[in-house]
């Protein structure tokens, strides 16, 4: 906005905001999915912990799922059918 005062584009003593600014929103909205993320991850880790009864076997598929998650969203990524991922 500020290009537009130095480029002459609008009429002396015009002043232009921003009426609604997404930013805000977003911020939440990320910092909202990172607390969410945090929480689902302590209650994998507990309920993998309270079925299977040994931490080993619960390091194991909290390690796993994501390394598969993260492979298979890289390799539809990678491939032409990014679309139908």
């Amino acid at each position: 906005m500020q290009e537009f005062k130095r480029e002459g584009r609008l009429p002396p003593g015009t002043d232009v905001y921003p009426i609604y600014d997404t930013a805000e929103f977003v911020k939440a909205s990320v910092k909202e999915v990172y607390k969410t993320l945090i929480e689902a991850v302590i209650l994998v880790i507990l309920v993998v912990m309270v079925f299977l009864g040994s931490w080993r076997a619960t390091l194991i598929p909290l390690i796993t799922i994501p390394v598969a998650l993260i492979g298979t969203l890289r390799s539809c990524i990678s491939s032409d059918s990014a679309s139908t991922c």
